[in-house]
């Protein structure tokens, strides 16, 4: 992270010093736009074809954005080279030849696949035709609004040939580029850096950028110092793309939601209106007062539907959290927050559909619990519940697949995936230890055990229910023993009378390190 905002800030300075050297000095100023342009975009490429290696093919890895960008990068620095050579053959800066040209348009035309296989299509027709509508509302407003204020004037100055063709090609894949650009920016998901957000913003910088060369071409403005500094920072944006993950999970829908993407597929409605404006003032005589009041309603229009847009927004961010509320609770306890039986039964159903060779099952009974709830309360109960739970996340933290839940009253379990034997026995001799020390309920000092049974998650396997049978088996095991130690399912075993064995008897000491004559009586003392 710090890293990466060091590289940001080192992109943006470069920016800025580009375009003040080149209003300095357009000669030298141009060769020193062209040298750090070639760098930045030779870093680019280097970038880019580094993240394309290092995914796997498929659409759902991101490796073809990777591989469209890397060649839409090269595209981009042959153009500079191109230049370059003109530039430094000339000693002044000249303008763009046929083949830069070409590789320029075909650097477009990568960004476009580049975006496009970004993994954020919506899920439903409706929501893609809403997706591939607001791209057609945007690429026809830029494009009316560049034809109206910037193409006319160029075709007015009576260029013809390859310089008129490419001065029409440049703007209109800029605004189709830009429009595609605005259109993941809208609906790129909740808000956070991800690699579309470079990417895209990069893009965006570009292409703006470009337009501001067609429209300050065609107004007769030295747009060079300005050209060259966008044109950077666009190059650094873009290279720093592979730097973060592209979209995943949940930000990989495409969907506005915040005000300024739900307003972004809006602006250029207002650039076509104004270009519309401006167009009517010059061929026609109308009526002004008609005209502004137009304006006004369907400013208002658009207004009232942000509006609406925004109303919609916060009633779908409300049943989201609703909808994360609900889920939370069916698949957690409410007195200790930790996973319920529901969560358990379906992490093991999911461990059964797709098992993990040594994934074990811990299962844990309070020792002493009753007493606790007869002399103290159900509140103190709770309150030591509470305790209990947070030792067991101490003593076995929980990871991405493995969890600790409450299966109800004083019954625990643990699921360690992968595992093996000898570290489940590790994690069961922490719990016991951690459960052994006092703990303060209501100004009493409470002192429970624990005893813990062990099954062994195995394929096939007849139902995820037959898992906890064998680990309550082996707990009714480790009670019979005396409580406080720990006993592994053994399939010999009958399910009413689990076998009394040397080595069953031996894991209470040794394999536990909890030696049998400290086991946890569970008496309750007062403090004095």
């Amino acid at each position: 992270m710090r890293q990466r905002q060091i590289c940001q800030s080192a992109v943006a300075v470069a920016a800025v010093a580009v375009t003040v050297i080149r209003m300095l000095s357009e000669d030298h100023g141009a060769t020193v736009a062209t040298i750090v342009m070639i760098m930045m975009t030779a870093l680019g490429v280097a970038s880019h074809a580094r993240a394309a290696r290092r995914l796997p093919a498929g659409r759902a890895s991101g490796r073809g954005v990777w591989m469209h960008t890397t060649a839409a990068m090269v595209c981009w620095l042959i153009g500079e080279a191109t230049s370059a050579a003109q530039l430094f053959g000339s000693g002044h800066a000249v303008g763009r030849t046929v083949f830069g040209h070409v590789v320029n348009i075909a650097a477009f035309a990568l960004a476009i696949g580049a975006m496009l296989s970004v993994p954020t299509a919506p899920a439903t027709g409706a929501a893609r035709w809403r997706m591939v509508l607001d791209g057609a509302v945007a690429a026809t407003g830029l494009f009316t609004f560049t034809w109206s204020f910037a193409l006319t004037r160029l075709r007015a100055q009576g260029l013809t040939g390859l310089d008129y063709v490419f001065d029409v090609i440049y703007p209109v894949a800029a605004v189709a580029v830009l429009a595609v650009a605005l259109l993941l920016l809208a609906g790129g998901g909740k808000p956070g850096s991800s690699a579309l957000t470079y990417l895209a913003g990069g893009v965006t910088v570009a292409c703006v950028s470009l337009l501001y060369e067609v429209f300050g071409t065609a107004a007769g403005w030295n747009i060079r110092p300005l050209l060259s500094g966008g044109l950077l920072l666009a190059a650094g944006l873009i290279a720093l793309a592979p730097s973060v993950p592209l979209p995943a999970g949940d930000k990989r829908a495409w969907e506005p939601s915040t005000a300024i993407g739900q307003a972004l597929p809006y602006l250029p409605i207002l650039a076509l209106l104004l270009a519309a404006l401006v167009t009517a003032h010059r061929t026609i005589t109308v009526d002004v007062i008609a005209v502004w009041s137009a304006t006004l309603m369907v400013g208002a229009v658009l207004a009232r539907q942000l509006l609406s847009l925004r109303l919609t927004r916060h009633l779908s961010e409300s049943l989201e959290r609703e909808r994360s509320r609900l889920a939370h609770e069916a698949f957690h306890d409410r007195l200790t927050a930790l996973p319920n039986r529901a969560m358990v039964a379906d992490r093991l159903a999911r461990l059964d559909a797709a098992p993990v060779p040594g994934t074990m099952f811990l299962m844990l009974d309070l020792d002493g619990f009753k007493e606790v709830n007869d002399t103290l309360g159900h509140a103190a109960g709770d309150l030591l519940l509470r305790e209990v739970a947070q030792r067991l996340l101490l003593a076995v933290p929980p990871t991405a697949t493995e969890i600790t839940a409450r299966l109800g009253g004083d019954e625990f379990a643990i699921i360690l995936v992968g595992a093996g034997r000898n570290r489940a026995e590790d994690s069961a001799a922490r719990i016991i230890r951690a459960l052994t020390v006092p703990i303060e309920i209501v100004h009493r000092s409470v002192t429970v055990g624990g005893s813990v049974g062990i099954a062994e998650l195995h394929r096939p396997s007849s139902d995820t229910g037959e898992l906890m049978r064998h680990a309550d088996i082996a707990l009714y095991a480790a009670k019979r023993a005396g409580k406080g130690c720990l006993r592994h399912y053994e399939p010999a075993w009958r399910s009413s009378e689990p076998a009394e064995t040397p080595a069953t008897e031996a894991l209470a000491g040794s394999h536990t390190g909890v030696p049998g004559r400290e086991r946890a009586s569970g008496a309750v003392t007062g403090i004095a």
